[in-house]
């Protein structure tokens, strides 16, 4: 056992030797010694001390460096994209101001109604210790609404947060789980010494989102205009990759925040962690820098209030073609010379191509074809 413990090859006798030298005595066999302590060795009380005093005499130096044995398993390749994807997660949002926090994954059930999500698929407690732990959560909301409460009452109002964890629920006859990412957003948000201070609002989560999403390479993610219990009906969006829903953004409603004991606005998000995982591309791709110069043209015009922002830039990429390379929003106006019902923008439009310089004919055909189908399809007035 001496050598199992110390990775050596002392033979028993040597070993016996090392103990007498030191006051004690032994008898034995090779495999097996009896050892009698010394009665002024009180220090040494089982086992383990006596091996430590025959290491120390035989010399810490002479015993061989030995690497233990491990069973190494290899990962399979969907652990490794989600342990990468958390990662990057939580590197990405710490940059950009939130903290992580952790919130109960036991919940009282009024805290889920108060948030009005559906109570159909909870997994609740037979002998909960007490109301406030008697289900198991099956949304991020209501802890994340709890954390920003406590923290308002504690005179931190001005709170960027984000938590990475599980949700519990009963489906298809079987008990589920899986990690959602929720974010929440209240009060101040830092701005420039030029703009001064402003409160957060729902263009702020958005960008936390379009933010996260580029990140993870996710490119084809897309905001639109959906509904969600706890969110006011006139600012909720669903975050959109493709054919799948990733999660929802918005204003909580008024009603939901005052059962938080919340007064303000207040922003949050979730998002089905699966299915970020899924759709996001972590493989970096590096393209050329342009050869050729680019050229733009702004376009303003005024439209109805109720075309959505993401149906203006698709007819605009869409009539310019390959050759529009960005459609950036330049201003949003309002004022007595824009009719009722409707809302005025600029855009500047960036028009490049790969093999060679645009001519301004070239340019003003573009041009035309996206004011017309302004215009035609999406009766725009044009100023």
């Amino acid at each position: 056992k001496v050598n199992s413990l110390l990775g050596t090859n002392i033979s028993a006798e040597t070993i016996s030797l090392h103990l007498q030298s030191l006051g004690f005595k032994t008898s034995g066999a090779k495999t097996k010694l009896n050892v009698k302590v010394p009665s002024f060795r009180r220090d040494v009380a089982g086992e383990a001390d006596i091996i430590e005093e025959i290491a120390r005499v035989y010399g810490y130096d002479n015993i061989p460096t030995v690497l233990p044995k491990a069973l190494v398993t290899d990962e399979d390749e969907d652990a490794k994209k989600k342990h990468r994807v958390i990662g990057l997660i939580r590197s990405i949002l710490t940059g950009a101001g939130l903290s992580e926090v952790m919130s109960y994954s036991l919940i009282s059930g009024q805290d889920i109604k108060n948030t009005g999500v559906l109570d159909t698929n909870i997994i609740k407690i037979q002998n909960p210790l007490s109301i406030q732990q008697e289900a198991m959560r099956n949304t991020l909301i209501p802890g994340l609404l709890k954390t920003v409460s406590y923290n308002i009452h504690r005179s931190n109002v001005d709170i960027s947060i984000f938590e990475l964890s599980n949700i519990y629920f009963y489906a298809e006859n079987s008990f589920n789980e899986h990690q959602n990412l929720g974010i929440a957003l209240y009060g101040d948000v830092p701005s420039s010494w030029s703009k001064g201070i402003r409160r957060s609002d729902i263009f702020d989560l958005k960008g936390i989102i379009t933010l996260l999403l580029a990140r993870l390479g996710i490119s084809n993610a897309s905001f639109e205009v959906s509904s969600h219990p706890s969110l006011d009906e006139t600012q909720a969006m669903a975050v959109i990759a493709g054919s799948a829903m990733l999660g929802i953004l918005g204003k909580v409603k008024k009603s939901v925040a005052h059962e938080m004991d919340i007064q303000d606005h207040i922003y949050i998000a979730e998002l089905n962690m699966p299915l970020v995982v899924r759709e996001s591309r972590l493989e970096k791709r590096y393209t050329a820098l342009p050869r050729f110069p680019f050229s733009q043209r702004d376009v303003s015009f005024y439209i109805d209030k109720d075309i959505p922002y993401k149906d203006i830039v698709e007819a605009v990429s869409s009539a310019g073609g390959s050759l529009v390379q960005s459609v950036e929003l330049v201003d949003e106006y309002a004022g007595k010379q824009i009719p009722e019902g409707k809302r005025g923008f600029s855009f500047r439009i960036t028009l490049q191509a790969k093999d060679r310089t645009l001519k301004e004919d070239e340019i003003s055909q573009i041009d035309s074809s996206i004011r017309h189908c302004l215009a035609a399809d999406l009766g725009a007035c044009l100023r």
